[in-house]
């Protein structure tokens, strides 16, 4: 391991301190929850005195044996600093910088809205938020992959002049329940803002890590299952379940509502909140309705940590969504996803590892609203270049073959088991390829007449991941016919749904070549489920797919 911290500006350079902080010691903590800006305490050594350590500068911890372009294990930026001559320094100059350096979310508060522009007409928070990141005081988030468009909620005409950014965000995010944060995107290329906007509800399926964690022993492999750590513990807390809300907004204006059901499972009672950019009752009921759904049920919190070698430290990073499992902890005992909400790491001594250690939260256990956010789409897919929502494949040439690479997306990943039949968990392909010639049968994986096909003999399979109650519908086809000869004709398609903690199929449906299979997913205590897209062997595929809402 060899790990380097700088402190840097685009203007007035860089200074290398690696070899002025020591480990152990170093812990660099980020939220990604509700814009909140997490502080750490960095030890800079100074026996000379010739350091000058500037506010406001970047501070970027590195791990030379990550992969490249994901060697940054944390970006932030330097705060107050405190200088003493520390435990052991007792002459001349020297000392030590207690340097507090703040995480990314700090950029949200740097500026304030200035200009006409600023004066928004009535429009969706998904509006809003797209006309935010286009402003020039948002120039520096330069990314919206991790922005969800889904689900839009209407909002009230309201001038934000003199505003910050986060005060637009947290409004938008107070509307529409969706959660938000500033991701650090680690592109060298990037110059000075390669940051991102994570807006999304955290029960998204977006931004997986490829890490298990697990207190069962037989699961723990040290390569992609880690062990939790013995003090893993959760914290179930009741305190912020409300029955009842009186909302202020506008000028002086209040509107008060009032859940029963929350008041019937725990005890009538009652809180406020303060809306002021809202103007109208509608807008006002609307948003207090989406709030006492948010706080209806009680907030379940783990913290644990994990011990990673250096070349993995960034396999699980802030703001992921990580499968864990603990066996002393009710309702996680079996595999769950939960989100990284705080992520703290730690070089050890040995300079080989790092310790990670971070607080999670499940959706439908501390979010209640996630499955309603999220299950406002229909999502439909038609393949060969054309998509709504999701897709589509594109080509690239390789020799005397064509590589049909698919994107992988938030609602429908391809997958591979690496042999055999497919079972949860197994190992999302981010950038596969159905090659036209040189894998599988000769003559599978490519499209033909307006249809996609996967070749047989990959293990490949199609993976849905819903939100929520609906039905999928899916057209089974195969290729008999290829570019590059004949494949053989596909045994029956089938479609299999999981709930996401649960590796034991909750229903199957199969149909032979040209049939319409579909299934159902109904209400139950699971947000998200996966929907598998299989057929063993031939060139196989699907005409069409459809996600339809209940």
């Amino acid at each position: 391991m060899s790990a380097s911290y700088v402190i840097s500006h685009h203007i007035v350079g860089t200074t290398d301190v690696s070899d002025r902080v020591k480990v152990p010691g170093v812990e660099l903590k980020t939220n990604a929850e509700e814009g909140s800006v997490a502080i750490s305490t960095v030890n800079v050594e100074d026996p000379d005195g010739d350091l000058d350590i500037i506010g406001l500068h970047a501070f970027t911890g590195r791990e030379d044996e990550a992969p490249s372009g994901l060697d940054a294990f944390y970006r932030g930026w330097v705060a107050d600093r405190k200088v003493s001559r520390g435990d052991f320094n007792r002459t001349g100059a020297a000392r030590i910088w207690a340097v507090s350096v703040a995480d990314s979310n700090t950029l949200l508060a740097r500026r304030v809205m200035i200009g006409s522009g600023n004066n928004r007409p009535a429009e969706t928070d998904v509006e809003r938020i797209q006309w935010l990141l286009g402003t020039s005081e948002a120039t520096h988030l330069d990314d919206e992959t991790y922005v969800n468009t889904s689900g839009p909620v209407d909002m009230d005409a309201n001038d934000y002049n003199g505003q910050t950014m986060f005060e637009i965000v947290n409004d938008c995010a107070q509307a529409s329940g969706k959660n938000f944060w500033v991701m650090y995107l680690q592109d060298s290329t990037a110059g000075d803002s390669p940051y991102g906007l994570w807006y999304d509800f955290e029960g998204s399926t977006a931004y997986s890590s490829s890490l298990l964690i697990s207190n069962v022993i037989a699961d723990v492999d040290g390569v992609t299952t880690f062990y939790a750590s013995l003090d893993a513990e959760l914290v179930r807390d009741p305190q912020r379940v409300y029955s009842g809300v009186l909302m202020s907004y506008g000028e002086g204006k209040t509107v008060y509502v009032e859940d029963t059901d929350t008041g019937d499972n725990f005890q009538y009672r009652d809180t406020t909140s303060y809306s002021p950019n809202i103007r109208t009752l509608a807008k006002a009921e609307a948003r207090a309705e989406r709030y006492l759904d948010s706080i209806s049920t009680e907030e379940d919190r783990i913290t644990t940590s994990i011990i990673v070698p250096s070349a993995q430290v960034n396999a699980l990073r802030v703001g992921h969504r990580v499968r864990c499992k603990f066996s002393h902890l009710p309702g996680y005992e079996d595999w769950r996803w939960l989100r990284v909400l705080t992520h703290t790491v730690a070089p050890l001594a040995d300079e080989m590892q790092y310790q990670i250690t971070v607080e999670l939260s499940g959706p439908g256990v501390a979010r209640g609203l996630t499955c309603i956010g999220d299950n406002d789409v229909e999502y439909e897919y038609t393949p060969a270049m054309t998509q709504n929502a999701v897709g589509p494949p594109y080509t690239i040439p390789v020799g005397l073959d064509i590589h049909y690479i698919y994107q992988t997306t938030n609602f429908m990943q391809y997958w591979s088991t690496g042999g055999g039949a497919s079972y949860y968990p197994d190992a999302e392909i981010t950038n596969p390829e159905w090659d036209g010639g040189n894998q599988g049968v000769a003559g599978c994986g490519l499209t033909v007449d307006g249809v996609d096909y996967l070749g047989g003999g990959l293990n490949t399979f199609i993976r849905f991941t819903p939100t929520g109650p609906g039905t999928l519908t899916v057209m089974v086809v195969a290729h008999i016919g290829g570019l590059y000869g004949a494949c053989p004709s596909a045994t029956d398609g089938s479609l299999t749904l999981y709930n996401i903690p649960s590796a034991i199929p909750e229903d199957t449906v199969t149909g032979p070549i040209g049939s319409e299979l579909s299934i159902t997913v109904g209400e139950d205590e699971h947000c998200t489920h996966y929907i598998d897209f299989y057929a063993p062997t031939g060139s196989w595929g699907f005409d069409y797919a459809t996600w339809t809402p209940a």
